[in-house]
């Protein structure tokens, strides 16, 4: 990732404003489908941890329940935002796969993703007059 990130200052020196535009772009949905992989490996990682303390006999009320604190000592934050994106990222997994798709895609980002799956809102493409992912305004 950091090759990347160089690579990108090292080039942009010689962009046109149209190159720019779309390199804006193109970082905007990595940025996406980075933020759509993280949560579905948070997910995976806090059952993949459900399942191992559940075979070391711990009780099933408390299985898992470090997963958190451990993906917040990884990533720097606190145990409390972590479960925030936590509880996003499960109810993007479990009940909005195609919104979900389109964000491992770069097509959404994770913000017009909060949106809708906080409203409510239909997942799927035109399923709503409120704009393609049913947020005006919003996605793609």
């Amino acid at each position: 990732m950091r090759e990347l990130v160089a690579e990108v200052a090292a080039a942009s020196d010689a962009w046109s404003a149209r190159e720019r535009i779309d390199a804006i772009a193109e970082l905007e949905a990595a940025v996406a489908m980075l933020q759509a992989v993280s949560s579905v490996e948070a997910v995976a990682y806090v059952e993949q941890r459900r399942a191992a303390d559940k075979t070391t006999r711990t009780g099933a009320a408390i299985a898992g329940r470090g997963a958190p604190a451990e993906i917040a000592m990884a990533r720097g934050v606190s145990r409390a935002t972590v479960d925030y994106q936590v509880a996003f990222a499960r109810q993007l997994v479990d009940d909005h796969p195609t919104l979900l798709a389109a964000c491992l895609d770069g097509q959404v980002g994770q913000s017009a993703a909060k949106h809708i799956v906080a409203g409510g809102r239909a997942a799927d493409p035109g399923a709503t007059a409120g704009g393609r992912w049913g947020v005006g305004g919003v996605g793609v």
